[in-house]
Formats: structure tokens, sequence, C-alpha cells
């Protein structure tokens, strides 16, 4: 398995959440270009300053591959040009022998907005305003503190959080992962 690092480069005018931002807007929009009929993706991220005290990306980002003829073929380096001066791409590098463990990096929805999950209920299964609400009687807002990259939702135009959850795992399950490059069944070795 081999594995590209990405070193965001903050600075006191652009913070690395921005960075963030860009980066991985750019590579999800190519990994929607290449899944397959399923929507996965061979790709993984992992995060390996992942923090939830206090709750942080950090400022790296792994993309792993089973085959590094994908990690070629991304010509990421081309892709991310625009942020060069606040985003450092490595080579691509073999995983070490010796790693701590596999972990499972998965998107988070938190419920957080009565009138967001009433309008998506209403929608998905073709029901008024008024049915819908029903359904959520009694809903409480919860309150998430995992770390999150700030997206902008290429259908809608509307910024969201991406919410990510670390789950730590004993082996690789699988290697199958989102155009967000998350798990869906899949694991990436921490080191």
């Amino acid at each position: 398995m081999q594995y590209i690092e990405f070193t965001m480069i903050p600075s006191s005018e652009i913070p690395a959440e921005y960075i963030w931002s860009k980066v991985f807007h750019r590579i999800h929009t190519l990994f929607v270009t290449i899944n397959d009929k399923t929507g996965d993706v061979p790709l993984g991220f992992g995060f390996p300053d992942y923090s939830m005290d206090p709750p942080s990306m950090g400022v790296k980002l792994r993309l792993f591959a089973e085959d590094p003829d994908l990690l070629r073929q991304l010509e990421i380096q081309s892709v991310l040009r625009p942020f060069s001066d606040y985003c450092h791409i490595s080579n691509i590098r073999d995983v070490p022998r010796q790693v701590k463990g596999y972990v499972e990096y998965k998107r988070y929805q938190p419920k957080t907005s009565f009138d967001r999950m009433v309008r998506r209920k209403a929608k998905r299964n073709n029901l008024s305003l008024e049915e819908a609400e029903i359904l959520f009687q009694g809903f409480q807002e919860e309150v998430c503190l995992l770390p999150y990259i700030k997206l902008r939702s290429h259908s809608s135009n509307q910024s969201f959080s991406l919410f990510i959850k670390k789950n730590e795992t004993s082996q690789i399950t699988g290697f199958s992962f989102s155009t967000y490059g998350l798990s869906k069944k899949g694991a990436v070795p921490d080191f």
C-alpha cells in the first residue's frame, strides 16, 4: 500500500481550516469523476493529526491506495497547483511495515437542525412538511464536537460541515471509500 501526504501551511492571513476546505474540495471533486457505479472510490484518507481534545483535523492529510498507479493517475500536483504555496504534497511513499494499527474515518451527520430534517424527510418520502413535522415531535438538537471540514455543496451551493468520526480497528476490513475519501468498508494504516 502507498500514500501521498499533504501538509497544510497556514499563516496569520490564511488559517489551516481555509486551506483544508479548498484542498479537500478539489480532491473530492476529483473523486466524483473516478467513482464507480456504486459511488465507491479505491482511495482513502487518513488524518494523522486528528484530535478530539481540542477537536481538530490538524495540518496533515494522507491519501492511501492499494495500487500506486491510481495515485500517479490522479495528477494531484496539477489539481492542487493553485494552492502550492499553502499545501506541501509529498511524493508517493510506501506505508511503513510497522504501524500502530488501522483506522476507519467515517462521515458523521449529527441531528442538528429540525427544519433541515423535516424538509429532507418530506422530500425523500413524498410527504407534506406538516406530515414530516409530526414524525419529529420531541426532536432534540444534537451538539457535535467532532472535528470537521467546512465545504460547499456542488448541488445546492450551501456550505456545510463534514464531521469526521475516527474508529480504531485491528485490521483492514476492506478498501472501499466514498467520494469524500471516507470509509464505506475500509480502514487505513495509522502511523
